[in-house]
């Protein structure tokens, strides 16, 4: 069995992991799907990829249909899973009116009323939505308008063939609801228009209210008043991007001291309401203190952005390391664990549980130690179970898969799979196939290959325990539990997080503001903070980033002392 999986990993040695870019199938490239894309257009221009993923499409019989969605600079295309080059479907972006999504699950419908809706699902929602919104105004010059919903089947506002029997006329756009029975052909009955008006009204009305009744718009520390602007900082790379904006290497002008400048778009937040994923970024990172975590320096606002200074880590990501050494030495391995477990055990400590642990949220200090990043989908709980369906499909925990529910552990479990594809080279249960990858999660044996020494395996099988009860860290002693595993018997655990262990790798860089280690796909990108629109949405609610701002160095950070370990 060794030989079969060893065989296997040698195949896949050369494979760069495709997280890195939203391409995820990596068809950009693929003559094939060119050819397919050139035939569809009719018109026969070239269009470029932008996005490629697995997703779910939901017919009108609400039976799932596995499928694969390419948006490129022109269209969005419904391709089998099992065979690329046939298209079910081509929609091209003039054709789009709008895009429903819901709150509470992977589900968005794609409004297309001189055609039919489209009720999908898919992982990657967000940045799929990103990707559709800027091809979207790339084409038609206008912004997608974009519903949300708390509803988690989206059924209701999705608009079957038989509903809308169009003809196309190519008349002006209105609003996807209001726009039914333009066509000079055949149309819905009076009845299903007011119907499908009514519904459209009804989902407007309600995400106004719940808007004006929720709480979250209340952000922690929000009297920590600053003086601090974006004009207090020279902006010299870019060095990320998210779905909501992007991250920029700065240098304060009063200082010259080196951060990382987190610049989000009020209008996009606002849009995908993720101001509550936002409002939990803000709030954690203020009240953190800890070697192994980034620290907020600053948080302030203009008009149309959230600007968030963090600690600027020249080594880049873990991602990047990996994807350069393949895999690391067992030695290697065993400092940054622990160092991860002693910032995953800090964050427990104050009830959060950060649900987004992979080599491209860890990233390398100047001198080679780690800090986790990025605490979007991080919760902040009560001891009570989280339920949201959230994180990166390869190191998702079972329970979150099966729904129902999780804590902590979930934490552990993706530890697990980080440690696996550090010593291995490759992730423990990933395939193409994303329900594949999922049926694998939950059932497949974890096969480790016979070079990995005794006590590795036993800690990677014992985080990777499918049973929480049974996972090691469960409960009360959380990282206590990690920490005292036979393989961690040479670490002296307090000059591990004084950082007095040496770390294993140093990061080459060849001064303080070299950007070497970050993907080029960001460094070269310019160098600006660039024009954000104030939408209607904005407009509206003018008053929802009240109290965002943060003033580190002069207020209460809230942080826990760095020189005490977890009880």
């Amino acid at each position: 069995m060794d030989n079969d999986f060893n065989s296997a990993l040698k195949k896949l040695e050369n494979t760069v992991s495709p997280r890195k870019t939203h391409d995820l199938l990596s068809l950009k490239n693929n003559e094939s799907i060119l050819k397919m894309i050139q035939k569809e257009s009719k018109n026969g221009e070239p269009e470029e990829i932008f996005f490629s993923d697995f997703m779910v499409k939901i017919n009108s019989r609400d039976k799932p249909q596995e499928r694969v969605i390419l948006v490129t600079s022109k269209a969005i295309y419904n391709l089998m899973p099992n065979d690329y080059k046939k298209c079910k479907r081509r929609v091209p972006f003039s054709l789009i009116d709008g895009v429903t999504i819901s709150k509470v699950s992977d589900e968005f419908v794609m409004h297309i009323p001189l055609e039919y809706d489209y009720r999908m699902r898919c992982l990657r929602k967000a940045d799929l939505l990103q990707c559709l919104e800027d091809q979207y105004k790339s084409v038609t010059g206008n912004d997608l308008a974009v519903t949300s919903t708390d509803e988690d089947d989206l059924k209701r506002v999705c608009l079957t063939r038989r509903e809308t029997n169009y003809r196309k006329d190519g008349g002006t756009a209105l609003p996807f609801m209001l726009r039914i029975g333009r066509g000079r052909g055949p149309v819905m009955s009076k009845e299903a228009q007011t119907a499908a008006i009514k519904r459209e009204k009804e989902i407007i009305a309600k995400a106004k209210q719940q808007a004006q009744q929720s709480n979250m718009f209340d952000w922690a520390s929000g009297d920590q008043a600053t003086d601090v602007t974006i004009d207090d900082f020279d902006l010299l790379k870019v060095i990320g991007r998210g779905s909501f904006g992007k991250v920029m290497l700065v240098k304060g002008r009063a200082t010259n001291e080196l951060f990382a400048m987190k610049i989000l778009k009020k209008e996009a937040i606002l849009q995908r309401n993720q101001v509550e994923h936002t409002r939990a970024e803000r709030e954690i990172l203020a009240s953190i203190d800890h070697p192994f975590l980034v620290k907020l320096h600053y948080a302030f606002q203009n008009d149309t952005k959230l600007y968030m200074i963090i600690d600027f880590c020249k080594g880049g990501e873990l991602f990047y390391h990996l994807k350069n050494a393949r895999r690391f030495p067992e030695s290697r391995v065993q400092i940054y664990v622990g160092e991860i477990t002693l910032g995953l055990e800090h964050l427990h400590s104050k009830g959060i549980i950060y649900r987004d642990l992979k080599p491209e949220n860890v990233l390398l200090d100047f001198d080679g130690h780690l800090k986790l990043t990025d605490f979007g989908l991080s919760k902040l709980t009560n001891g009570e179970q989280a339920l949201t369906f959230c994180g990166t499909p390869e190191y998702l925990a079972p329970e979150i898969i099966k729904g129902g529910g999780h804590g902590k552990e979930v934490d552990w479990w993706s530890l697990g799979v980080l440690m696996f594809e550090m010593l291995v080279g490759m992730s423990p249960f990933y395939s193409e196939n994303q329900s594949a990858m999922y049926r694998m999660i939950q059932s497949s044996d974890v096969r480790i290959p016979s070079h990995i020494s005794r006590n590795a395996r036993d800690i990677t099988q014992r985080l990777l325990t499918r049973d929480v009860t049974r996972r090691i860290g469960y409960g009360e002693r959380d990282g206590n539990e990690i920490r005292e595993h036979v393989f961690f018997e040479s670490i002296n655990w307090e000059n591990l997080l004084n950082r007095k262990v040496d770390a294993p790798f140093i990061p080459s860089v060849l001064s303080d503001d070299d950007c070497a280690n970050f993907d080029e796909e960001f460094t070269c990108e310019p160098v600006v903070d660039s024009y954000a629109q104030k939408g209607k949405i904005l407009q509206q609610n003018a008053d929802a980033f009240q109290g965002f701002e943060f003033d580190g160095p002069s207020g209460n950070q809230n942080g826990a002392s760095s020189g005490a370990l977890g009880e």
